[in-house]
């Protein structure tokens, strides 16, 4: 019987941002899926780099183990988040560090006089179409290429770290990690990296054939975001009344356009069609970047790998995680100008509202609005000019007549940030507004619609959620004051689930 993955609360934690003191830890690095020394996961920890995730379950049954004689392994299988391909780290097609790293372990870290300790006793990767295989790492921390790799892809879908029980609760080779709390695996997100992210916490035992058995196993789901960003926003809006600026998480994001907003653009312009030629034809830039080397990569034997690798490529450069020359360079922008209903996109209302100002500025001659949708350095440009434009027709009723109706944004930040219970949305008018809550539902798959409802109290009207299962009731967002006559409509009526 296959072992129930059990699900953690959603946490928070903020964007880490590349440097010196993350870059050791990329991939082909020196420091490639090693424990960092006491001294720099210290620092990274002050920093507010990594994230300490709790393993005292995990801790108790190792222990178990230990005491009847058995061996076992504590894993922690870190999915990739953009394209990694350990054999072209260097191409503008692959994200440079699309991973997490496990940087402390229970109490220990790296002992800097002899690192090589501080990998796990296994590495087992996952590629884009499912082969599992061993990887095996230099000295300095390059992948091995695989003797024998007919069928199987150096591009990456997840990689499975193994440390054994006695890495774990002796530190065999490693150091103390003075100063940090023992019973956690402390964690480095994917720098750069905003989104949803899940790191899979396991144990298993070492049966008589050196086999393993999973006896446990549960998910953390994190949620990454750009906290510092949405904070310097919300300051330029004055908003007051929206609890965590996610709330126009429609419009805010790298782009101007939410993240969801950006994959449908660059899908359309981009397809599958057209990257399954690229690729088949060796196009300079995605089909020559993908090395074959022996008998890895080769897409004749598995074509559907190149449906997943484009998914990968896609979200990369919808979310500025690889250089979007080679994308820009291979559109045609006419195409979108000449998308009579933008509802083809499946795009938010407020993401279609960016993007008819973006459009309506290239019918006139000027595409730097487009390009500045994949540019790397068009932060507060674009947030502030999304802002500027959009702002009368989503947040502050001070700003607009009385008779205007506006759509505000729900999202997952607004919903899961730590200390709260949900957003807490003002300037609503229950009877004419629009509560967005599409992007949320997007991203959290389990939650439907048959499972909200929403009470008034008093003039303040609370939209909630239950979770069928458990049944347990969680608040996403009070509109305060949004009610004044104390009447509460359908639910449907005030809801814009365009992609319900």
């Amino acid at each position: 019987m296959p072992v129930e993955i059990s699900s953690n609360p959603i946490q928070v934690c903020q964007q880490v941002a590349s440097g010196p003191d993350t870059h050791a830890h990329e991939l082909n690095q020196p420091g490639f899926l090693s424990l960092s020394t006491p001294e720099a996961l210290q620092s990274l920890v002050e920093q507010g780099k990594v994230l300490a995730l709790s393993i005292q379950p995990e801790l108790e049954q190792l222990n178990q183990l230990q005491h009847h004689g058995h061996e076992g392994y504590l894993n922690i299988t870190l999915p990739m988040v953009g394209v990694t391909d350990y054999l072209s780290t260097e191409s503008s097609t692959s994200a440079a560090h699309a991973f997490g790293s496990v940087l402390g372990l229970n109490h220990f870290s790296a002992d800097s006089q002899q690192a090589q300790f501080s990998r796990p006793d296994f590495i087992v990767a996952k590629d884009i179409i499912g082969n599992q295989y061993e990887i095996l790492l230099e000295p300095n921390g390059q992948v091995a290429v695989p003797e024998n790799g007919v069928g199987k892809f150096s591009l990456l879908s997840e990689v499975k770290l193994m440390y054994g029980l006695d890495q774990v609760l002796e530190g065999r080779g490693l150091d103390q990690a003075s100063g940090l709390p023992a019973g956690h695996v402390y964690l480095l997100p994917p720098p750069g990296f905003q989104g949803k992210y899940s790191a899979t916490i396991s144990v298993s035992q070492t049966q008589e054939d050196f086999s393993e058995k999973e006896i446990s196993a549960r998910k953390t789901p994190i949620l990454i975001q750009d906290l510092s960003q949405e904070q310097d926003a919300a300051q330029h809006v004055g908003l007051s009344g929206l609890s965590g600026l996610s709330g126009l998480s429609g419009l805010s994001g790298l782009s101007g356009l939410s993240e969801s907003g950006l994959h449908h653009v660059t899908k359309f312009l981009f397809t599958e069609y057209d990257f399954t030629k690229a690729i088949l034809s060796g196009d300079e830039g995605l089909g020559s970047s993908v090395k074959q080397v022996n008998g890895l990569n080769d897409f004749g034997l598995s074509p559907e790998a190149i449906g997943v690798y484009y998914d990968l490529w896609l979200s990369s450069v919808a979310n500025h995680q690889i250089s979007p020359d080679y994308f820009l360079n291979h559109i045609h922008t006419q195409d979108l100008l000449g998308l009579q209903n933008l509802d083809d996109l499946g795009l938010s209302s407020v993401d279609q509202l960016s993007l008819q100002g973006i459009l309506n500025q290239a019918k006139l001659g000027d595409f730097s609005g487009i390009q500045e949708l994949y540019a790397n350095n068009n932060l507060d440009h674009n947030i502030n000019n999304n802002l500027d434009n959009h702002l009368d027709n989503h947040l502050d009723n001070s700003i607009l007549p009385a008779e205007t109706a506006k759509i505000m944004t729900l999202g997952l930040a607004d919903v899961f940030s730590p200390g709260e219970h949900g957003a807490v949305i003002s300037g609503f008018n229950l009877h004419q507004d629009k509560l967005d809550l599409s992007a949320l539902l997007n991203q959290l798959p389990n939650m439907h619609i048959q499972d909200l409802s929403a009470t008034v109290h008093g003039k303040d009207v609370q939209i909630h959620y239950q979770e069928p299962h458990t049944g347990q009731v969680q608040t996403l967002v009070t509109l305060a004051g949004a009610s004044p006559d104390s009447y509460l409509p359908d639910l449907l009526h005030y809801l814009n689930l365009n992609n319900e």
